[in-house]
């Protein structure tokens, strides 16, 4: 009614930044910081509880779609772009760069985009649909001119 957003209560979202509401989920989406997916249902206003913090039931992808190797990972972001579909970015170090390089190479590391869709199949778990498809491209690594963030308009 006034287009304003409020928050009811202390809810607990297991993810590394800020999640995204998809309406045919009926869930927030979001990243996990062991890079899985993760779809938490939405909670009612109304739902009282008695602790400080209220968990939400969540599903996890069982795909990990980033961060497969913790020591290469440099940032991570997730753009909803509707009817269930996303856009991942990741930015990883270059394999054969030496950690000095990283910081001022032009081309130290690699922004890997992934595009896909996200449903519930017949059981109720959340998985990844076979619309997947993934681009990479080497860029810069330095932190004062380049850091990986996806948007959708």
């Amino acid at each position: 009614k006034d287009s304003v957003w409020r928050w009811h209560g202390e809810w607990a979202l297991p993810y590394i930044e800020e999640a995204h509401f998809d309406r045919e989920l009926n869930a927030w989406v979001g990243l996990r910081w062991d890079g899985y997916i993760s779809a938490c249902q939405v909670a009612s206003p109304s739902c009282h509880s008695t602790t400080p913090t209220l968990q939400l039931d969540c599903q996890t992808t069982k795909e990990k779609l980033f961060c497969k190797d913790r020591q290469m990972h440099m940032g991570a972001s997730l753009t909803y772009m509707g009817t269930s579909k996303f856009c991942l970015v990741e930015c990883v170090k270059r394999e054969g760069v030496e950690e000095g390089q990283a910081l001022g190479d032009h081309d130290s590391c690699v922004l890997h985009i992934t595009i896909f869709g996200l449903k519930y199949n017949h059981k109720g778990e959340l998985r990844i649909t076979d619309h997947r498809s993934t681009r990479s491209f080497i860029v810069s690594s330095h932190k004062d001119h380049f850091g990986p963030v996806a948007f959708w308009m």
